[in-house]
């Protein structure tokens, strides 16, 4: 082998990927080139043939080497551990077998991709890899289906509607590529209208019904204030009724209206998306505390309000370990421990939402999940007791909002 074709050798074993469950198409490209260059493609494909031990012996290795623990406990065993064919067999059977079974498991995942609107472009090639594992296991069906298959996935709101109709009357034929260049083309379009509008931060909000109200963080464009007056954005343009005015100097922050009644305290923390701030009434969770921090907690209803004790730190602990929260506020008379979704997305908090749960990491490292508890996003932790003074239908009646 000259020094040309050792290069070239060395760059396709390079370029093999790790093979895990995810990416068999790009891993199957890969490796015929490197056996294309060692000219034993045709023996792996066809049978044709015969391979000498050298290269026999390094296939082997590159096979047994471009593989990862879960799959390598899948296709390698004491009968095929030293035959480089029987190996390649095993790994085809594995993630190309046409066994019904096979085709059911990869047509399904396909059928149940899920279209993400901010991640365009991910959808699209999730979609694309797709389609190439129903052409490896077999599944040819008409582009057309496939075509339609994938418009089925986007949303059903005027601006995905309005390329769906784009798409099926275009004139041309309907192919799954079709449809991928339309949403290429969005995506595109979302993308620089998002770097037109870097430089100034733009609330945005929908709205399904005529109401003039305007909603927590978000202005209704047909409220008769600006955004820049709106109260529900900013809590602290809300003039404060004589009964709660807070004192020069002193802070306002703003939570759920529900979460200030007077029953006993919960023994848990509520994630809540309308407050401002962390905020407990429990004065054993500070690990300091600063009593000099004064102010007033004001509902979202505006028509009462909660006053501030002190301002700290707090330790909570879970299952996934101990962390310390920075300015918790302290206020004795709020119902529920609370920790704000904004405070924790603006301390690099990443906090996602599944269906019947939720969770919160940070550095790629989970620190809390949790639960729906009567419609109500629950947190527990160890140095909490774990009890609940509302009955369920009570829990219930509160996250619609009622305060009594």
């Amino acid at each position: 082998m000259d020094k040309l074709d050792f290069i070239y050798l060395k760059l396709a074993i390079d370029a093999v990927p790790v093979l895990t469950q995810d990416n068999f198409s790009i891993w199957h490209t890969r490796i015929l080139n490197y056996f294309d260059i060692l000219k034993i493609k045709d023996y792996f494909l066809e049978e044709k043939g015969t391979i000498s031990e050298d290269d026999a012996r390094n296939v082997r290795t590159i096979l047994t080497a471009k593989i990862d623990a879960a799959v390598h406990a899948n296709v390698i065993t004491h009968v095929n551990k030293n035959d480089a064919l029987l190996i390649w067999k095993a790994i085809i059977n594995f993630f190309a077998s046409q066994h019904a079974a096979n085709r059911a498991r990869v047509w399904n995942h396909f059928s149940y991709l899920s279209f993400t609107p901010s991640d365009v472009t991910g959808f699209i090639t999730s979609v694309k890899s797709a389609i190439e594992k129903l052409h490896e296991v077999g599944i040819n069906r008409d582009v057309d289906i496939i075509a339609y298959e994938i418009i089925k996935k986007l949303p059903k709101t005027p601006e995905y509607n309005g390329i769906s109709t784009a798409i099926t009357h275009s004139g041309s034929s309907i192919t799954p590529e079709l449809v991928l260049d339309h949403l290429r083309l969005h995506a595109n379009q979302q993308a620089i209208e998002g770097t037109s509008s870097s430089g100034s931060m733009q609330q945005v909000s929908l709205f399904t019904d005529p109401s003039r109200k305007c909603r927590n963080d978000a202005h209704n464009t047909l409220a008769n204030h600006p955004a820049s007056r709106c109260w529900k954005m900013y809590p602290h343009l809300r003039p404060p009724s004589e009964s709660a005015k807070p004192k020069e100097g002193h802070s306002e922050h703003s939570v759920s209206s529900f979460f200030s009644s007077q029953p006993p305290m919960l023994p848990c923390f509520i994630l809540d998306s309308g407050s401002t701030a962390h905020m407990t009434a429990n004065a054993n969770l500070f690990v300091t505390l600063d009593p000099s921090e004064e102010g007033i907690v004001r509902t979202s209803s505006g028509a009462e309000a909660m006053k501030i004790k002190g301002i700290g730190s707090i330790k909570l602990e879970n299952e996934h370990g101990s962390f310390f929260l920075n300015k918790v506020l302290y206020v004795p008379d709020l119902a529920v421990n609370l920790l704000s979704v904004r405070c924790l997305v603006l301390d690099e908090y990443l906090v996602k939402f599944e269906m019947n749960s939720f969770s919160v990491s940070k550095s790629n490292h989970l620190v809390m999940s949790g639960n729906y508890i009567s419609n109500l996003p629950t947190l527990e932790f160890k140095n909490l007791n774990h009890c609940s003074l509302y009955s369920p239908s009570e829990l219930l009646h509160k996250s619609l909002g009622h305060r009594h």
